[in-house]
């Protein structure tokens, strides 16, 4: 049960809103037809590139991120009468803002919905300034997330 791991920059040049670029960190199996591995995806806004000098010394260092919201949906395999929903889902580490924790939980039902694997998406900041910057569509960033899972599975 291999993995494989890939990633994908959303810019703000591509969104009607503009917006800070967020970095997309997929991992998926090697094969789709094996439905016990889970898509996990994390979400974080682009980290700014470390600067180096003439002598290639880094002038200054890349700041960490931190997690702020985590999400976990699983396919529904025993849909009943009291409950029609396809997928399960529950937040993992809840957030007051409610733009991530949409987006988040969106993006994690439409994929184990889509897919029928369980799907993590995790939500990460690199500094408190990044909630305030948020601008871009939240349609936008599903459908490009969406897109970029379809392209890793065909």
């Amino acid at each position: 049960m291999a993995t494989r791991t890939i990633t994908h920059y959303i810019t703000p040049e591509d969104s009607p809103l503009g917006g800070t670029s967020l970095e997309i960190i997929a991992t998926i199996g090697k094969d789709p037809s094996i439905k016990k591995i889970p898509i996990s995806l994390t979400i974080c806004y682009e980290k700014e590139k470390p600067e180096v000098d003439d002598q290639g010394n880094l002038i200054s260092k890349v700041q960490p991120s931190t997690l702020q919201y985590y999400h976990y949906s699983i396919p529904n395999k025993l849909q009943s009468r009291k409950s029609d929903e396809p997928v399960i889902g529950i937040p993992l580490l809840d957030t007051n803002n409610d733009w991530v924790s949409g987006i988040s939980r969106k993006l994690a039902n439409a994929t184990a919905k889509k897919y029928q694997v369980p799907c993590y998406v995790s939500w990460s900041t690199t500094k408190p300034s990044d909630m305030t910057s948020i601008s871009m569509d939240q349609m936008f960033v599903l459908k490009n997330c969406i897109n970029f899972i379809n392209s890793i599975y065909n």
